[in-house]
């Protein structure tokens, strides 16, 4: 007989997989950008600056993990079993990563040599600070301490204290860390300080909205909002940071250094707006319906793969950059990126049915155990 315990049945909220296939993509468009565009490639950007809004891709991914922790763990009740909640968010986020890490280190030793193992390292285990390799893995740092912290809420009475803090001290930080020194340094930006908590407490909120009352608008609101946040993510960062006072989203970045208040009041507004469109976005999102059209499955299984997709799509888009120049494509920097693009999605997806689907499923048996 099998005495795991029985996970509560809930349905499957499609928009949030559709989604999660949308930031993938455009965290694969805005990567593609950057990195065709150097000069041992193209030396020239295929989009332009439209490009950089792909990052609130990274944005709406956390404002996704928010929502859906807050949703498994019926609204952090301290009913749900702590050590399971931890036990499965390690085997479904740490092997793979793992195996990730090893595979990148591995090829980029074969093919360049002489690479330096110490941000893969840190990678390994998720040091809270320093350089990590590969670069995708860095916002796997900050969901593992967003797991932490939601892990001491379910298991201690006051442990949600410690989540409300994780969740909502980067802004205030923000305008501190000028006049307290010690609010300037590495650990606290990367733990407390960090833009991803803001976007953690938007899907909590979303979820708490969610679990509490009704969502007030049709399927057709909710396909809408998926079919258009491409856009209007893309063209965020091209229209909006020049007028509250920044240079892109980028730059909203909580860890850098400054010294004038406005910039801090700039970062700031910049910051809760972008927060603030992932959030509409996925709250516009929860009422979409599978009509199991062609579209939605395609949009269901990049959802699904989108881990993979993530953590794999700056090998596959180097891979493509080489063949470009060695076939001399030097001049058709717009085809490579869309080959490069569509590369990374194909072999994304490979990668989730063949490796890591099967990888979790060995995996899932353990974390049943204690």
């Amino acid at each position: 007989m099998d005495s795991a315990p029985k996970e509560v049945s809930r349905p499957e909220i499609v928009g949030i997989q559709y989604l999660r296939g949308l930031a993938a993509f455009l965290v694969l468009i805005v990567h593609s950008d950057h990195m065709l565009g150097q000069e041992k490639y193209f030396g020239t950007n295929y989009i332009g600056e439209f490009a950089n809004g792909g990052n609130l891709g990274v944005d709406l991914f956390f404002v996704i993990s928010g929502f859906i922790m807050f949703h498994i763990t019926d609204g952090f009740s301290r009913t749900t079993d702590s050590g399971q909640f931890l036990r499965r968010r390690f085997f479904r986020i740490v092997p793979f990563m793992w195996l990730s890490i090893i595979v990148v280190y591995l090829l980029r030793s074969t093919v360049r040599g002489g690479i330096d193992p110490v941000p893969f390292i840190r990678g390994f285990f998720l040091w809270p600070v320093g350089d990590l390799d590969p670069n995708p893995v860095w916002t796997l740092r900050h969901e593992l301490f967003f797991y932490l912290c939601a892990f001491l809420c379910l298991a201690f009475r006051r442990g949600y204290l410690i989540l409300a803090g994780f969740l909502l001290l980067p802004i205030p930080i923000l305008f501190l860390k000028t006049t307290i020194p010690i609010l300037d340094n590495e650990w606290i930006a990367n733990f407390f300080h960090a833009r991803a908590n803001t976007s953690f407490g938007a899907g909590v909120f979303l979820g708490w909205v969610y679990r509490n009352h009704s969502i007030w608008h049709g399927p057709a609101i909710g396909n809408i909002s998926v079919l258009v946040a491409a856009i209007v993510l893309l063209c965020f960062d091209y229209f909006v940071p020049a007028r509250i006072g920044v240079r892109t989203v980028t730059d909203t970045n909580m860890n850098e250094s400054f010294t004038a208040d406005t910039t801090a009041v700039s970062m700031a507004a910049m910051y809760l707006l972008t927060t603030l469109v992932c959030g509409v976005i996925v709250y516009g999102s929860l009422a979409c319906v599978n009509d199991r059209n062609v579209a939605q499955r395609v949009g269901l299984m990049l959802g699904n793969a989108s881990y993979s997709i993530y953590l794999s799509h700056e090998t596959v888009i180097s891979f493509v950059g080489i063949a470009c120049v060695k076939m001399k494509w030097t001049d058709h920097a717009t085809v490579a990126g869309s080959v490069a693009v569509l590369t990374a999605l194909v072999f994304g997806v490979a990668v989730h049915f063949f490796v890591e689907k099967p990888l979790i499923r060995s995996m899932r048996y353990w974390s049943y155990l204690g």
